[in-house]
């Protein structure tokens, strides 16, 4: 049989289980967002838990504003919490002061809002920031979209500048239409913006999303887009990493995709599931850093932890192993096979924990 490429009625999309509604408590996303603003502290992390806040710490929208556009679109589409940051300027050198604040912040999905992939210096200080923040063990992801009115090919050519194995970006497009209210006066109007916004209602989405749920197939609360692709086009886009939107009974996401190009990594729900796994087994073994003689302990605390993710059905199945480090007693190297519960494929984690 041909592979398919696009999800419809000769794809099953698992999304039978029903999990807690709690996205948060079960595994839902923390944003982190930079952009410009009106008003507001600048370089000041703010947290957010609904627009009214947003529009509070950082002024009403204007033509130069970025930031509340991005948040008004985030909690449109279902985020829940934000870490808001407010840059001194649209331009690389503002936005990377601001991306640093947010270094110090246990985010799950970070968006420099209002700039697409051509604006100068983003792409890469986006994906310099997801390298540097993995290193300190604070993974996440990073969304950002097209330029307006790219071509197709245009699109996947810009692309390759966020081509990135380890499955943390996510390339989306096309841009949209949202409808928007002046909170002053009540009138509402509809607004053509750049895909730098779908990747906020993207973002939205996912962070409203238990880790292990796929963004395929699902909806986005948006107006409509700024272009429409056909089957061809769509095809095209998903074969290339990219994360397309399409019009098909609303407008849903193509294919949850990372622009990984390894398969392990190309679902960004398995992205998510490792790093939720990652930070639950770091809890894990922090009791026993600077001991020794404790694998007994370790084993038991580590099934424990790794059957609650089967029974949330975070992972269907895992094993594991214990490796001492031969030059350091103090050191154990940890590494866990898993499945996701809507995949064939296992995924493979390695982690070091030692005195640190």
């Amino acid at each position: 049989m041909d592979e398919m490429i696009l999800p419809g009625v000769y794809i099953t999309v698992g999304d039978k289980t029903v999990i807690n509604e709690d996205a948060l408590a079960e595994g839902g996303a923390y944003i982190g967002i930079v952009g410009t603003a009106a008003e507001g502290d600048i370089n000041k992390a703010k947290r957010l838990t609904s627009f009214a806040q947003a529009l509070y710490h950082f002024g009403a929208t204007n033509d130069d504003d970025s930031l509340v556009k991005s948040l008004e679109i985030i909690f449109a589409n279902g985020g829940k919490l934000v870490c808001a940051v407010r840059a001194a300027k649209m331009d690389a050198k503002s936005y990377q002061a601001a991306l640093s604040i947010l270094e110090d912040e246990a985010v799950d999905i970070v968006l420099p809002s209002g700039v697409d992939i051509i604006t100068d210096g983003m792409a890469a200080l986006l994906t310099e920031h997801l390298v540097r923040t993995e290193k300190q063990q604070k993974e996440r992801i990073g969304i950002m979209g097209c330029r307006d009115k790219a071509t197709v090919q245009e699109i996947i050519t810009s692309g390759e500048a966020l081509r990135d194995d380890s499955g943390r970006v996510v390339y989306v497009a096309p841009g949209l239409r949202f409808k928007r209210r002046d909170p002053a006066t009540g009138i509402r109007w509809e607004e053509t913006l750049s895909a730098a916004y779908t990747a906020a209602a993207v973002g939205g989405l996912l962070a409203s999303l238990p880790v292990q749920k796929s963004p395929t197939n699902k909806l986005l609360n948006i107006a409509g887009l700024s272009r429409e692709f056909n089957k061809e086009e769509l095809e095209t886009l998903v074969q290339n990493n990219v994360l397309a939107i399409e019009n098909k009974v609303g407008f849903r996401v193509v294919k949850g995709i990372s622009t990984s190009e390894k398969r392990d990594w190309q679902h960004i729900s398995n992205r998510r599931i490792s790093d939720r796994v990652l930070r639950g087994l770091r809890a894990v073994c922090r009791p026993f850093q600077g001991r020794e003689k404790i694998d007994e302990a370790l084993t038991s605390g580590i099934n424990d932890f790794l059957n609650q993710m089967v029974t949330k059905k975070i992972i269907s199945q895992y094993s594991f192993e214990i490796i001492d480090q031969e030059k350091n007693s103090l050191e154990r190297e940890i590494n866990i096979k898993m499945q996701t519960p809507y995949s064939l494929d296992f995924i493979a984690i390695n982690s070091n924990w030692g005195q640190g």
